[in-house]
């Protein structure tokens, strides 16, 4: 999640027909819980499983360029999408009045009028953002990719109520049927069109079918459209921290694309993003895991009297590192190898990229947990003070480290801003006796022996690292 709510005095009792917090503590918050991270490990498992597999098969149809191309849509895609956040999913999920008619269509309303400005937006940037680039082909691609923001913008809020219940099965099966049909569609499309074309259209059909399942296996009512403004306001106060989080935290994760965009060609852009595709799984599953687990239930216990929060956290800590911390060393030591498993030959310089994205998503996998429990804390106010610090470091290094050393330094400038947010993290957290330091301190050590012994045991047997 990269949004947030403004302090904990925003999760209040909700007065009469309040839905109460479910099952905040013992042993059925447990067992949800750990059947949640089953589900959500399972679902996002077999979802980038087919991910890969439609990547694989697309990278074989489409050229490096064609997929630049849609690298540089989806950064002001994604760009757009997290300065207009206002973060009324959170609201719902994290609220005890989060299921309430009332607070459900007001999200759904500001949700519906933030779509249709998204859209907008979009449409009205194409030109100068493909003036700014130097690729006229991005107008139209910008302009298609708008349809995607208007079929989001009336996806219902039971999606989020669903998540705030852990109801993840439900969750895992939407999200992986709409996967599968949207890729298939996609693939359909660049065998006929060949071009980028495909990726933004697929992309948009992947969307329609997401939406379109919500409404038949998750929707329990029909999400309104009303003008309350108490509650509006009441909205609009708890997301705005999440917008100038989300805005801070744009700058440090999309600068690195606005900055290579206009300097270097489609070709190297399609490595870049393969790079980056390959070594977001890891990053992706954790913050998923943690979000769509970890998050709830600390907001649940954190808010209640039991006093049980530093030991869920340090338990669900070793279990998520155990997962992330051996995958991220180990794909940090076979880059050539996941590389020409991948792709053919036209992409072997996506390995070294990948190597740093690696090196990157052991940092990410121990802030995200961290940021989920501050989350849940209610402390949006540090989320948006360590984005502040992270948007500093890489506006500043990424130039500075291009110029030195190229693209290579340009990406040790995005790996290293990461330590000093996590280092930000580490404080509040011990400060509110919550900070797990032994297993933070294992979970590196793992990284680094994962990635020592696999280097050394590939190159004992011969592989190419």
């Amino acid at each position: 999640m990269s949004g947030a709510g403004a302090g904990t005095d925003l999760v209040q009792a909700g007065g009469e027909g309040a839905v109460p917090p479910h099952e905040p503590e013992g042993e059925s918050l447990r067992t949800k819980a750990v059947r949640g991270s089953i589900w959500t490990l399972l679902g996002y498992g077999g979802g980038q499983a087919w991910r890969l597999l439609s990547h694989w098969i697309l990278a074989k149809i489409l050229s490096p360029g064609d997929f630049g191309l849609m690298l540089l849509v989806l950064t002001v895609i994604v760009s757009l999408e997290m300065v207009s956040d206002l973060g009324q999913y959170l609201f719902v999920q994290r609220d005890p009045r989060g299921a309430e008619p009332r607070v459900r269509d007001s999200a759904f309303t500001l949700q519906v009028v933030r779509g249709v400005v998204l859209a907008i937006a979009t449409t009205s940037l194409a030109h100068p953002v493909a003036a700014y680039y130097g690729r006229p082909e991005l107008v139209g691609l910008l302009i298609a990719s708008a349809l995607n923001q208007l079929v989001a913008a009336v996806q219902p809020m039971a999606l989020f109520v669903a998540a705030r219940n852990l109801e993840v099965k439900k969750l895992t099966y939407l999200d992986l049927s709409s996967q599968i049909l949207g890729s298939l569609a996609t693939i359909a499309l660049a065998l006929y069109l060949r071009s980028a074309w495909a990726l933004v259209l697929g992309t948009v059909v992947g969307t329609v079918c997401k939406v379109g399942l919500a409404y038949v296996m998750v929707a329990d009512r029909r999400d309104r459209l009303v003008f309350d403004p108490p509650m509006l306001r009441e909205l609009l106060r708890f997301g705005r921290w999440t917008a100038v989080s989300s805005t801070l935290y744009l700058m440090s994760r999309q600068i690195d694309k606005f900055f290579l965009g206009p300097r270097v060609g489609d070709a190297f852009l399609g490595l870049y993003y393969a790079g980056g595709n390959l070594a977001e799984p890891i990053v992706n599953a954790n913050s998923r895991l943690s979000g769509q687990v970890l998050f709830p239930v600390m907001a649940q216990v954190l808010n209640s009297p039991t006093g049980q929060g530093a030991r869920m956290y340090a338990a669900a800590r070793r279990r998520i590192d155990l997962l992330f911390m051996p995958a991220a060393g180990g794909l940090f030591a076979l880059a050539p190898v996941v590389v020409g498993l991948f792709y053919d030959e036209r992409y072997e310089g996506a390995a070294p990229i990948l190597r740093f994205f690696a090196a990157q998503a052991v940092l990410r996998c121990l802030i995200e947990p961290a940021n989920q429990v501050v989350y849940a804390l209610g402390h949006a106010h540090m989320i948006t003070l360590s984005n502040v610090l992270r948007a500093a470091l890489i506006l500043g290094g990424v130039p500075l480290a291009y110029s030195r050393w190229g693209v290579d330094g340009l990406l040790w400038a995005l790996v290293g801003a990461e330590a000093p947010v996590l280092v930000v993290l580490w404080v509040h957290l011990a400060r509110r006796r919550l900070l797990p330091w032994r297993a933070e301190v294992v979970a590196l050590l793992v990284a680094l022996a994962t990635a020592a012994l696999t280097l050394w045991a590939g190159r004992l047997v011969g592989l190419p690292l």
